[in-house]
């Protein structure tokens, strides 16, 4: 296979000449779209009879916003060479026959604009001539004219009647006018709105790619051109269907596909990549870092593309559109294909695919599969008395779950919308699905003693105790944990000893070592209700005080 990979963006976007060549424009259709999280990877292909010796073959209509560095060029196995190709977006190009016809069309439309309103001048031409008419016959009433006669009574009354009539015919024929401008005016509106539409259409694809081949013999060829699209991306959506009797969880991944290239992607093979094919590649480096003095006319600000990344998946996030509770499900693991490089997963999607150049995004499945799971509730008294439904998993798909926004189902029914970290396969998956309404807490808070104690050293000692009551009114029996704390002294003046529970039962997270933070894990039968509590005395300076919240 011949290619040829162009990446010089100042000689593709030169204005192109051509001599001693034929020039041919191809009609092309969409082959394959390589879709990133920041833009897309668009192949073409045309069949072209091309003559032998050197021609160029013309492919127009493509999207303004590409990057001109990045076209790629292949005759398959034709017998010739690719000379040279480009992609460059022209100056002083014309409107498509789109554009022109519906311009057409609103100029047609206001010349029937303009003889409605003739229509209303006349009527109101003619009523003009009556008034003028009723006027003079009033000033000659009564005056004898030259011949010694006057005009009669008769001939008033007659005058009179035909102003009348004049007058009212016009206004029903000026009436039916206004009637007819303001439905104009209003298609007038619409042809405007769709004359925008399509000059917004059209100058998405103001781009033309140009491909000089040369080959040995007049022959039929499949030419293909791959162009990098910038107005196009994909983020992953989740829908979570838990069912907690069944330890199982129903796991579906969605893309939620956004591309207004101006091209229709209509039955394409569709890819999805992982990566950022326009996120910088080089290994960022670190500069001398100096602390000055700051003046108050001076402002620094630090930052980094990583803060800048960070930023780009924060407002990705809030402007994702949660996956609705769709009837179509999305196909199971077996029918994509995913394949793995050094620096991203790729799933191609099964069958055809069609999305739309548009400002509404499309939500495609990608696949989905049942994991077994762990359930259970958390609650963390002190702060709410909510309780969460938690599960653990592990990512038995093929590829990433990425950081995105999931729908979570409980037994069927809606329960929250949460936010998924990034997972790779096989690793460790914990989800929460929003709040547990069969586990119900109380917080009972005990008496506060508080004492003087220390003839000698004046210390007060503080006693305080917590009772947290919970109770299980699941079906079958369910897995809690609660979620406490004892304070942590900071002085040494100031000692703390923890009364309930016993360290036998509780348990400390590996990363919440010293900072007073624990848990009790149980399991409660149905209707089952447990009590836990936690007390502790703090002994401190009598003259010191430690705060609102002891």
């Amino acid at each position: 296979m011949k290619l040829i990979s162009l990446a010089f963006a100042a000689f593709a976007l030169l204005p192109f000449t051509l001599s001693n060549a034929d020039t041919l424009t191809a009609e092309s259709q969409i082959d394959t779209v390589s879709l990133f999280r920041d833009g897309a990877r668009v192949t073409r292909i045309a069949q072209i009879d091309a003559p032998a010796g050197k021609s160029t073959i013309r492919f127009e209509g493509l999207p303004t916003t590409v990057d001109y560095s990045a076209l790629e060029a292949s005759i398959g196995d034709a017998k010739g060479v690719i000379r040279n190709a480009k992609i460059f977006h022209p100056e002083n190009i014309k409107d498509n026959a789109e554009v022109e016809a519906i311009r057409e069309k609103l100029e047609a439309h206001r010349r029937e604009i303009r003889s409605v309103q003739q229509d209303k001048t006349i009527a109101k031409s003619r009523i003009k001539f009556v008034e003028d008419l009723a006027e003079s016959f009033a000033k000659g009433y009564g005056e004898l004219s030259d011949n010694g006669s006057s005009l009669s009574l008769e001939q008033g009354l007659s005058t009179w009647e035909l102003v009348d009539k004049t007058k009212r015919e016009a206004a029903e024929i000026e009436e039916a006018v206004d009637a007819k401008l303001r439905e104009l005016a209003k298609t007038e509106e619409d042809i405007k709105i769709e004359l925008r539409e399509a000059q917004e259409r059209d100058s998405l694809t103001r781009s033309i790619a140009e491909v000089e081949i040369d080959l040995d013999s007049a022959q039929s060829i499949q030419l293909a051109i791959s162009y990098q699209a910038l107005s196009a991306r994909w983020q992953p959506q989740y829908e979570l269907r838990a069912h907690p009797e069944d330890a199982l969880l129903d796991f579906g991944y969605f893309a939620n596909v956004w591309q207004q290239t101006g091209e229709d992607w209509t039955d394409v093979t569709l890819s999805l990549h992982t990566n950022q094919a326009n996120r910088r590649g080089n290994v960022p480096e670190l500069y001398p870092w100096r602390v000055n003095r700051q003046q108050d006319e001076e402002v620094y600000e630090l930052s980094s593309f990583g803060m800048s990344e960070k930023r780009q998946r924060s407002a990705l996030l809030q402007n994702s559109i949660a996956v609705a509770d769709m009837a179509m499900a999305p196909p199971s693991e077996q029918q994509i294909a995913v394949t793995t490089s050094t620096v991203s997963f790729q799933v191609t999607l099964p069958g055809s695919v069609t999305v739309p150049s548009a400002r509404e995004n499309s939500t495609l499945p990608v696949t989905s599969a049942a994991f077994a799971a762990e359930f259970w509730s958390e609650v963390v008294p002190k702060v709410q008395l909510d309780t969460y439904l938690r599960a653990r998993s592990v990512n038995e798909l093929q590829i990433p779950i990425l950081p995105g926004i999931a729908l979570a189902f409980v037994d069927g029914k809606l329960s929250s919308k949460v936010n998924l970290e990034k997972t790779l396969p096989t690793e460790k998956l914990e989800l929460s699905l929003g709040t547990d309404a069969n586990i119900v807490v109380e917080r009972i808070e005990g008496a506060q003693l508080d004492k003087d104690t220390g003839f000698l050293d004046k210390t007060v000692t503080l006693t305080r105790s917590y009772t947290n009551k919970v109770t299980n009114y699941h079906s079958i029996a369910h897995k809690v944990v609660l979620v406490d704390q004892f304070p942590i002294s900071t002085d040494a003046k100031i000692e703390i000893t923890r009364l309930s529970p016993k360290d036998s039962e509780i348990k400390v997270l590996e990363d919440k070592k010293d900072s007073g933070i624990f848990q009790w894990e149980t399991t409660l039968a149905s209707e089952e209700k447990r009590e836990f509590k936690t007390s502790y005395q703090i002994v401190h300076p009598r003259d010191w005080n430690l705060g609102p919240n002891l």
